[in-house]
Formats: C-alpha cells, sequence, structure tokens
C-alpha cells in the first residue's frame, strides 16, 4: 500500500468482516456488494482481520453493550493479532 500505519486505534471497527457478515450485519454485506460466499476477493482485500500486520500495534476499543457492530469482533481480532505475535489490546 502507498500508506503504512505505524499504530491503529479501531473504536468500535468491524475488524472481523466475516465475522460480522455471517453473524447478522447487513451493513458489511450490503457495503461490500454481497456475502463472503459471493465476492471473497473483496472480504479478502478489506477485512482486518485477514490483513494483520503484526508489526503495527492495535489498540481496539469496544463497548460491550455496542448493538451496531457485535464486541465479538475487537475481540476475535485482538486475538488473532495475538496468535501472529503482535501488539494487541
Amino acid at each position: 500500500p502507498a500508506f503504512r500505519p505505524t499504530r491503529v486505534i479501531s473504536l468500535a471497527g468491524p475488524l472481523d468482516m466475516i465475522y460480522a457478515a455471517t453473524h447478522g450485519d447487513d451493513r458489511i454485506v450490503t457495503v461490500l456488494g454481497g456475502t463472503p460466499a459471493e465476492v471473497p476477493d473483496r472480504y479478502t482485500s478489506v477485512d482486518p482481520i485477514q490483513n494483520i500486520d503484526p508489526r503495527i500495534p492495535v489498540v481496539a476499543v469496544h463497548g460491550t453493550d455496542d448493538t451496531m457492530v457485535s464486541p465479538e469482533n475487537s475481540i476475535r481480532y485482538i486475538n488473532a493479532v495475538t496468535q501472529q505475535n503482535g501488539i494487541g489490546s
């Protein structure tokens, strides 16, 4: 990419778009023009959890009562960052 961040702070972001799309988030499906099964390349190219760079520290801030974006998105993403020996909290 032309721009590579040095750190990331996510505020209730849909950090696992496939999880979101397959768990009722129709906004993700609408924006990407289909389900993960219908347009997998689109999800691969923009889904944060599929594009982790373990060299970039990440902080995910997410309210536990969020009804728009499931807090599970942030939990899954930080777990994936940690599994790749990245810095996430």
